[in-house]
């Protein structure tokens, strides 16, 4: 990538986030007035400079996760070693294929330290996962979504960062139930994370590209020499 380039990205994002339109304009001058007049409850400068910059960069932060930097990837040091599994429960799986996951796969990682089990099924958490629960409570824990409040089954993994207090580390995990990974595949992906906290790591990768011939974006999942998606089927990113 040219040394330009992240200049580049770094002007999109101050030209679309504060004057691509009079609007725009305005509410950023009465921001910046609000924030001296209240300089107590002001926004840290990164939050204007650094979070939620262009798409086009690999860099996207969520402004309402925190207004401290040291929250941030990146910013300060890892809290707690190791990560948080997170497993959305949202299509029927066998009883038998889940537990050989959570027992074969998940609780024999080394570094795993809370796995959150995200059960969005009409039909009631079955016995045999309770039982896994109750039997290792500080590890497991099991979160009922009910959809009628709005939320979706393909939303609902996102919705333990909303108070990611509740996490114990920096690290989650994003698993689906019916990977096959094994426990080093898992641990291997998150101690490349720990290397690289502001990106997602993971295993299914993808690619879109430009097709000048159709004149549109294509998306691919054929192997190629280079990527530029991560699914979040088996992903480990900062919470």
């Amino acid at each position: 990538m040219p040394l330009t380039f992240p200049l580049v990205y770094r002007c999109i994002f101050l030209y679309n986030t504060y004057f691509s339109s009079l609007e725009r304009i305005i509410t950023t001058a009465i921001t910046i007035i609000e924030d001296r007049i209240n300089s107590h409850w002001a926004r840290e400068s990164f939050l204007w400079n650094v979070a939620n910059q262009s798409p086009l960069s690999p860099l996207w932060l969520v402004r309402n996760y925190s207004d401290q930097i040291s929250h941030f990837p990146s910013y300060s040091t890892p809290v707690g070693v190791g990560f948080s599994a997170v497993v959305p429960i949202s299509r029927v799986i066998s009883i038998f294929q889940l537990t050989k996951f959570l027992k074969a796969s998940l609780m024999s990682c080394k570094y795993v330290r809370k796995i959150l089990l995200l059960w969005t099924l009409k039909s009631p958490v079955s016995p045999q996962i309770m039982q896994i629960a109750a039997a290792h409570p500080a590890l497991v824990t099991v979160e009922e979504i009910n959809e009628g409040n709005g939320t979706n089954g393909q939303h609902a993994r996102f919705i333990c960062c909303v108070d990611y207090a509740s996490l114990p580390t920096d690290a989650v995990f994003q698993l689906d139930p019916e990977s096959n990974l094994i426990p080093e595949e898992i641990d291997f992906a998150y101690l490349v994370w720990e290397s690289f906290p502001e990106r997602v790591v993971g295993f299914s990768a993808r690619d879109h590209y430009f097709d000048s011939s159709i004149n549109q974006w294509t998306y691919t999942s054929k192997w190629t020499n280079q990527y530029s998606i991560v699914l979040l089927d088996a992903a480990v990113y900062h919470k």
